[in-house]
């Protein structure tokens, strides 16, 4: 066994993880199993297109900043999918928060919350292999299982300070605990056109008035309503 081939690096590591996952699959029937697949297969297309030589992008959909990192120096061959989880690593923050964003952004269209961390540290990460572990995907996995908001927190492995000014636009404090997460609301894209605003209006405020005597969920969709918000006030 060749061991030079197995060494830990010093990476970041974005682990995501699908809000009421379980719940929709205990209630999964043929047009939600083919909504699920769909998304699912978008963004592993989506993350594919990552893994190869950066190349022109044309779709529309994809954030400005993050068209220009692939197209010019990022590509992310580590990606692992495991059930409801997406496990990505990186040894740029740039990208990795780019990404980020516009993977949170697709699934929230899609009807699907999304919680995580971006961590920092050692780790081996073989996708092809399917090896992973380090320091990295167990900061990232431990504070993303957990969060219990809608939003992807910045480890404290990460020196905010830092960061460049690209992944400095993307990250916001927030007010109720002042953790730094991922603002991937913000958008210079065409994916929050009128249509799909809409569409994440109804989402929240259906959410809103289903779970209204569950206190647990429905403080999620508070969270989100006011995120969303806010961002509506900014930006429409």
């Amino acid at each position: 066994m060749n061991f030079d081939e197995y060494k830990l690096n010093e990476k970041y590591v974005l682990f995501l993880d699908i809000k009421g996952f379980k719940k929709y699959i205990e209630n999964l029937d043929q047009d939600k199993f083919n909504h699920l697949i769909g998304l699912f297969a978008k963004v592993r297309n989506f993350l594919g297109m990552l893994s190869g030589k950066p190349y022109q992008i044309k779709d529309q959909t994809v954030t400005a900043n993050l068209k220009n990192l692939i197209e010019s120096t990022f590509t992310f061959k580590e990606i692992t999918f495991i059930s409801d989880c997406i496990i990505v690593s990186h040894d740029d923050i740039e990208g990795i928060i780019a990404l980020a964003s516009n993977i949170q952004k697709a699934f929230l269209i899609h009807g699907f919350l999304m919680s995580g961390c971006i961590a920092k540290g050692s780790i081996y990460h073989n996708a092809k292999q399917n090896i992973m572990f380090g320091t990295a995907y167990q900061k990232a996995y431990e504070i993303g299982d957990k969060e219990h908001y809608p939003r992807i927190i910045i480890h404290d492995s990460i020196d905010i300070s830092k960061i460049r000014n690209l992944s400095q636009q993307y990250l916001v404090k927030d007010e109720y605990d002042e953790k730094f997460f991922v603002d991937y609301l913000k958008s210079e894209e065409a994916i929050f056109d009128n249509k799909n605003i809409a569409k994440v209006q109804s989402f929240i405020q259906r959410n809103l008035e289903e779970h209204y005597d569950d206190k647990k969920i429905l403080d999620k969709y508070n969270w989100l309503d006011k995120y969303f918000k806010i961002f509506l006030a900014k930006n429409i």
